[in-house]
């Protein structure tokens, strides 16, 4: 293989603090860290905190538990768009560097909106877990589902059969790759 690959993986554990969330985003970490690459969790989702009013503070720590449990202790970042955009876990200039400097940007559950520094991300992955929703919204005129999508490079999705003549989910002019969840077997004794 050649040189690892620096990945942000943008996730929703903060935002939606249940195990299915926690397990998923997890899953994608650690299977991109195990195959070599050099990943940061980034959670950058503009969205208000369950606790914004208490200073993010139970959301923080529950995302540091989660990182520091699968040895990412020091690999997170979290913008609070409720404290002015604070950023908790990595520093900003840490978080900054980390966006420059990566190769590629997945973008788990398709939660984050695309902005500047995520824009400069030259392979932004666009990883639908819930297919259909994004391709109604398109085929019913949504400009701005669409301008979601085409912000990324590449489009995966967990419906297998997207795009085949006998899928009832409406083509949109995008092409999507299959895949799947990875799972970690030894993380489930």
């Amino acid at each position: 293989m050649r040189r690892p690959l620096r990945i942000v993986v943008l996730g929703i554990l903060g935002r939606d603090p249940v195990a299915g969330v926690a397990w998923q985003g997890l899953h994608f970490l650690e299977g991109m860290r195990r195959l070599g690459h050099d990943v940061i969790y980034l959670e950058d989702t503009e969205d208000w905190a369950p606790d914004a009013a208490d200073g993010c503070r139970q959301t923080t720590a529950y995302i540091a538990r989660l990182m520091k449990w699968c040895g990412l202790g020091d690999r997170w970042a979290y913008r609070a768009v409720s404290a002015e955009g604070r950023v908790f876990g990595l520093s900003e200039a840490r978080l900054e560097e980390a966006l420059a400097r990566a190769d590629a940007l997945v973008n788990v559950t398709a939660s984050t909106r695309l902005r500047d520094p995520h824009l400069r991300v030259p392979v932004r992955i666009y990883l639908e877990t819930d297919p259909g929703l994004s391709q109604i919204a398109i085929a019913k005129g949504n400009r701005k589902v669409r301008d979601f999508l085409e912000a990324h490079t590449h489009h995966f999705t967990f419906g297998e059969n997207l795009g085949a003549s006998d899928c009832l989910v409406p083509g949109i002019g995008i092409r999507f790759r299959a895949t799947r969840q990875p799972v970690v077997i030894d993380w489930w004794s």
